[in-house]
């Protein structure tokens, strides 16, 4: 029979997977309606080119994290050393690369459509560039210089990713015309929500790890 550590443990499992998923489908389903505005307007004026940059750096980021940690037994068994136990799940890493390719889809966009005298400021061109130029030497330190390992590199992205998340939400980043009003007030909606349900999921899976 089951003891109650190991009800407690199938609990915490399912309610993670559940509030994991949850936030999966709630963050994926907020980048469609700026694609789809652009694709009906065929038009990109309005539309923040810096927040699409720093997404495209922050989410590039996010999934080699994810998709390293999750796939490579080797990184994993250093990251247990380091870390305890492992924090990525599939869902992590499922939303990683998806949000990482509607990102790219939208830069297509910004590419191919009218975008009037749009064009990057040259303050976040710079954080972007300082990013990627992180990224880049941090890698060359692992496999050129050999005087790190790769679950460093994968932290180096981490911090990335973090800079760049709390870069992006600054109000003179992310910017909307009046085109994409209506939009970006129902992101806000969804942000709330989304927030609330992945800061729930992270609750679960420290608890479980603490606790097991």
């Amino acid at each position: 029979s089951e003891t109650p550590a190991m009800v407690a443990e199938s609990t915490y499992n399912i309610l993670s997977d559940v509030c994991g998923w949850i936030y999966f489908v709630a963050w994926s389903i907020s980048f469609y309606p700026q694609i789809i505005l652009n694709y009906r307007r065929k038009s990109v004026t309005g539309f923040s080119f810096d927040f699409l940059l720093l997404n495209i750096t922050g989410f590039f980021s996010y999934m080699v994290f994810n998709s390293v940690i999750y796939f490579d037994k080797g990184v994993q068994r250093e990251y247990i050393e380091k870390e305890g136990s492992l924090s990525v799940q599939v869902n992590d890493v499922v939303f990683a690369i998806h949000a990482f390719v509607m990102c790219i889809i939208t830069g297509y966009q910004v590419l191919i459509y009218d975008r009037g005298n749009q064009k990057n400021s040259p303050i976040v061109l710079g954080i972007a560039a300082l990013a990627w130029i992180t990224i880049l030497v941090s890698f060359l330190v692992v496999k050129v210089g050999h005087e790190k390992d790769l679950v460093w590199f994968l932290f180096m992205l981490g911090y990335v990713k973090v800079a760049v998340s709390f870069i992006k939400y600054i109000p003179q980043v992310n910017t909307q015309s009046s085109n994409s009003t209506m939009w970006k007030r129902g992101r806000k909606t969804r942000d709330w929500k989304e927030s609330a349900t992945t800061m729930y999921h992270m609750v679960m899976v420290v608890v479980k790890r603490d606790k097991y």
